[in-house]
């Protein structure tokens, strides 16, 4: 009835000063005001952010997080947890390799980055290192009679010969972003791979070395001398080469790749001509054609995608030898 009547003032139907239970409407309404001061309203703390205990780590698997973990911490340990794998994986495929007294130990795609390695069995003649994130192969004990190295795809931009085994053969490290060389080639190297990294020049070579490949580097110029005479194949395709000697090929060399460089020659009559038309043709005859020797061994040169358009007639090429020039 009380609240009726309270209603029915609000709305003005009845008079305030008439009504007959005012004094029970004002002694409520105090009492209704001062319980809400004795109790005031707080505020509710929003709920603390907590990191899950368990996530998935960006490289595979779970790892447990602690509480109240932050992204960079997580990164950290997500990294550490990927090292700790890695490391367990070298164990097992260096333990199974010996285990089997297999030659070839194959450890591609196991990211350890600068974690050292040296629990590679001795027999192994054979070792791939392909996308595992070295910096450098310093921190690598080889075996003792290993023979080819393959350690494609890393991050590495200065190659210490000093560091490689005196028994190696193959050198096969494309995709690494050398930039320069030092140290003692091994004695007994017969093959090296070092295209597509960043060389400027062509480096010093070992000296019974048959196969070199460096294509797709940033080489300018090449000199002479650059290839002992042991070479059998030479590839520098997909370089900025405008200079090359071809008077000093070595004697045994079969083939020759120049595949998109910059290389212009002017052949022997239109030096004669340009040399005429300097000094007077009167005065001066057209000097003899100086031959340019080619070894005898040679078999084929790829030109494509250079700026020459015939093969220059003072170039005295052997019988059978095939120069493509588009």
């Amino acid at each position: 009835m009380i609240l009726s009547l309270a209603y029915r003032q609000l709305c003005g139907t009845v008079p305030r000063k008439e009504s007959p239970l005012q004094p029970e409407l004002d002694r409520a309404s105090r009492v209704n005001r001062a319980a809400m001061q004795s109790s005031p309203i707080t505020k509710i703390p929003p709920s603390p952010i907590v990191a899950p205990t368990r996530g998935t780590s960006p490289f595979g698997g779970s790892i447990e997080l602690p509480k109240e973990q932050t992204k960079t911490d997580w990164i950290k340990l997500a990294a550490s947890t990927q090292m700790r794998a890695a490391r367990e994986e070298v164990v097992q495929r260096t333990k199974k390799c010996d285990q089997t007294q297999n030659s070839e130990l194959d450890l591609t795609k196991l990211r350890f980055g600068n974690l050292e390695i040296r629990m590679i069995p001795d027999h192994v003649k054979t070792l791939t290192l392909s996308d595992c994130n070295l910096a450098s192969l310093n921190e690598i004990l080889f075996p003792p009679h290993l023979e080819a190295l393959y350690a494609l795809g890393n991050s590495f931009n200065h190659l210490d010969l000093n560091a490689l085994p005196k028994t190696l053969k193959t050198l096969y490290l494309p995709e690494n972003e050398i930039e320069t060389i030092s140290g003692n080639w091994p004695p007994d190297v017969e093959e090296v791979y070092l295209h597509r990294n960043s060389l400027l020049h062509v480096p010093p070579l070992p000296p019974k070395v048959k196969k070199v490949i460096l294509s797709n580097n940033r080489i300018q110029k090449v000199e002479k001398g650059s290839f002992p005479s042991s070479v059998l194949e030479i590839d520098l395709s997909d370089n900025q080469i405008t200079s090359f000697p071809w008077g000093d090929l070595p004697p045994l060399l079969e083939s020759l790749h120049l595949t998109n460089n910059c290389i212009q020659i002017a052949s022997s009559s239109e030096e004669a001509a340009s040399a005429c038309a300097y000094f007077g043709e009167e005065e001066t005859p057209a000097p003899p054609v100086i031959k340019t020797p080619f070894p005898e061994t040679l078999k084929h040169i790829d030109l494509i995608g250079n700026l020459l358009s015939q093969i220059p007639d003072n170039w005295a090429l052997p019988l059978g030898c095939v120069v493509i020039l588009k």
